[in-house]
């Protein structure tokens, strides 16, 4: 099923800090008015998928946070820094 895929396995302990709650107040602070969608994703290292933009490559895990206008909006997972929209 996974033949031929290279992982990754980095030291992630501590690198998530801000939940769930913390990152939809975070959200609601920048104008976000309805949140229709949470992920926390960890940074990717393939060339097929890499994080937007918005996501600078010192963060090792992010929050991507939709809303109901169709904005996202990114928030770094250890720092609770807002890092920007798409």
């Amino acid at each position: 099923m996974f033949q031929g895929v290279d992982w990754q396995v980095g030291d992630l302990q501590g690198a998530w800090q801000v939940d769930s709650p913390e990152a939809a107040d975070i959200a609601s602070g920048q104008g976000l008015t309805e949140v229709t969608s949470m992920e926390l994703s960890l940074r990717q290292y393939r060339p097929d998928r890499n994080p937007p933009q918005a996501v600078p490559a010192s963060c090792r895990v992010y929050w991507e946070i939709g809303g109901k206008d169709g904005k996202t909006l990114y928030i770094d997972a250890a720092s609770g820094e807002f890092l920007g929209w798409k």
